[in-house]
C-alpha cells in the first residue's frame, strides 16, 4: 500500500475538482522535485487519460512502472490505455501482470475482457467478464462487454439480456463502449 506523499497531495485535490490542467502542472513540479517518484508519474498519467491524451498517459504509465513495478493499479490502467489505442498484445501483457499482482481484481478482469473483445477473442472475453462479475456483480462494463461478446458468438438471448442489465446499472454504457471503438 502506498501512502500519499506531500509531493502529490495538492495535485490530487485538483484532480478531484476536475482541474486536470492545474493538477498536471503540479505533478510536473513534483516530478522535478523527485524524478524517481513513480506515483507522481502515475497520477499525472491519470490526469492525461481523463483529458483524452492517451499517448501522454501511456508514456507516463511507462515511466511509473519502470520506477515502481509493483504499482498494481497502474498495470491495469496502462492495459486500458493500450487497449483503447489498439496496442492489444501489449495491453494483454499489462493485464496479465496486473492479475499476477492482484488475482482478485474485478477491474483487471474487466479490462482484459475488453482487450479480448477488441481482439475478437470472444470466448476469452466472456471468461474474463464472468470472473469480473463474480468479484463485482454490479460492474456495468462487464455486463455490456459480455453482452457484445455473446452477440458476436450468435447468442442473441444472453447477449441482449447482458446489454439490458448493463444499461440498468449505467444508462450511458453503450456510448462509453462506442467512444472506445467497440459496438
Amino acid at each position: 500500500i502506498y501512502t500519499l506523499s506531500l509531493l502529490d497531495a495538492l495535485p490530487i485535490s485538483y484532480e478531484k475538482k476536475g482541474e486536470d490542467d492545474r493538477a498536471i502542472q503540479d505533478f510536473d513540479a513534483a516530478i522535478k522535485l523527485d524524478p524517481k517518484y513513480g506515483r507522481a508519474f502515475a497520477n499525472r498519467a491519470e490526469a492525461y487519460q481523463r483529458k483524452g491524451d492517451l499517448e501522454r498517459a501511456a508514456e507516463d504509465y511507462d515511466v511509473a512502472l519502470r520506477l515502481e513495478p509493483k504499482l498494481e493499479s497502474v498495470w491495469n490502467a496502462r492495459c486500458w490505455v493500450r487497449a483503447i489505442l489498439g496496442q492489444l498484445q501489449e495491453a494483454l501483457a499489462d493485464c496479465n501482470a496486473a492479475l499476477l499482482l492482484q488475482p482478485k481484481d474485478a477491474a483487471a478482469y474487466d479490462t482484459r475482457g475488453f482487450t479480448y473483445l477488441k481482439s475478437g477473442k470472444f470466448d476469452s472475453a466472456i471468461d474474463d467478464y464472468n470472473n469480473a462479475l463474480t468479484l463485482n456483480p454490479k460492474l456495468a462494463s462487464s455486463f455490456y462487454g459480455r453482452g457484445l461478446a455473446r452477440l458476436k458468438k450468435g447468442d442473441a438471448t444472453g447477449g441482449n439480456a447482458d446489454l439490458e442489465a448493463a444499461k440498468k446499472l449505467q444508462a450511458s454504457i453503450a456510448d462509453t463502449f462506442s467512444r472506445y471503438g467497440v459496438r
